[in-house]
């Protein structure tokens, strides 16, 4: 009989596996459109060609998953997805957000996130999530 750990190894396993799934067909539907063909397709009215692609690593609540990302030529990469240079989803920013406030401190916030998600997130990636909140903050404070 399989350990509860195991068990949950597994289905994290079979998450990480669809999300990044997912992703890449949303991917390459966005990369469809900017070339005006599909894989492998001979059509007049080709807008780019294709360049390869490239792998790029993602945190989310499931865990740390790389992704095939497609680029072409004259467009570069597709990313509208994913958004630019994002590396977390917005799930897990709101994540440590959240244990901010509670009063995790940034220095704390690398053990957490290792035992929820089996990566360390640095002190200096959450200073730069909670920064938006703290903007916020003064913003209402200086509010008439």
């Amino acid at each position: 009989m399989p350990s509860h750990e195991e068990v949950r190894t597994d289905v994290r396993g079979l998450f990480l596996g669809a999300i990044r799934m997912t992703l890449e067909m949303l991917l390459e539907e966005e990369i469809r459109g900017l070339v005006g063909a599909g894989r492998w397709q001979q059509v007049a009215g080709r807008k780019d060609q294709r360049n390869g692609s490239y792998l790029r690593g993602l945190l989310t609540s499931m865990g740390h998953l790389e992704v095939a990302v497609p680029r072409t030529r004259a467009s570069g990469a597709a990313g509208a997805v994913l958004g630019r240079y994002k590396r977390r989803s917005e799930e897990l920013d709101e994540a440590i957000t959240s244990a901010y406030v509670q009063g995790v401190s940034t220095r704390k916030m690398g053990k957490v996130t290792r035992a929820l998600m089996g990566e360390d997130v640095s002190r200096s990636t959450v200073s730069r999530v909670t920064k938006s909140l703290e903007e916020k903050v003064e913003g209402l404070r200086t509010q008439p």
